[in-house]
């Protein structure tokens, strides 16, 4: 494995590409079914991430990878075929539907959509925006007096 990859990468590749596998299973439904819903969740898996790769390569402070790109598919896939077997009991039955009424007001899908997200975005939180470095304190301190007054108004 690269010095400068570690099992936390690995395996946070794989899981933050999982629900993209999943997902893409659920919204396939039910024009595609069974194999050929995770087989086409996984080409699309794959895709994204080879192209989240090659943007890596224009940022100076990231390193595109081939073990980045493998754990994504892998990801990709195994969200596909966990979710393939109950794409049906939850879409066909509304599985979930009736979950979310059981627990949840009925108004209260966003709040939920909410509060699953919160963990995935703490999960590895980077010093800067997009580890781009400190530009908007640069672009910030450049404007003159009279412009940054006209923004604070």
């Amino acid at each position: 494995m690269p010095q400068y990859l570690t099992a936390f990468d690995v395996v946070t590749n794989v899981l933050g590409y999982m629900p993209f596998g999943a997902l893409m299973v659920l919204a396939l439904y039910p024009r595609w079914r069974g194999p050929l819903a995770v087989g086409f969740a996984f080409v699309l898996g794959v895709l994204l991430s080879g192209l989240m790769e090659a943007v890596q390569t224009y940022l100076p402070t990231r390193v595109a990878s081939n073990l980045d790109l493998a754990a994504n598919a892998l990801g990709a896939l195994l969200g596909a075929a966990i979710m393939s077997p109950a794409t049906g009991a939850l879409l066909d039955r509304c599985l979930l539907r009736r979950l979310r009424l059981m627990w949840f007001e009925r108004d209260s899908a966003a709040l939920a959509c909410l509060v699953a997200a919160w963990p995935f975005a703490t999960m590895y939180p980077a010093p800067r925006l997009f580890g781009l470095g400190n530009w908007p304190r640069v672009l910030w301190t450049r404007f003159d007096s009279t412009t940054q007054d006209a923004l604070f108004a």
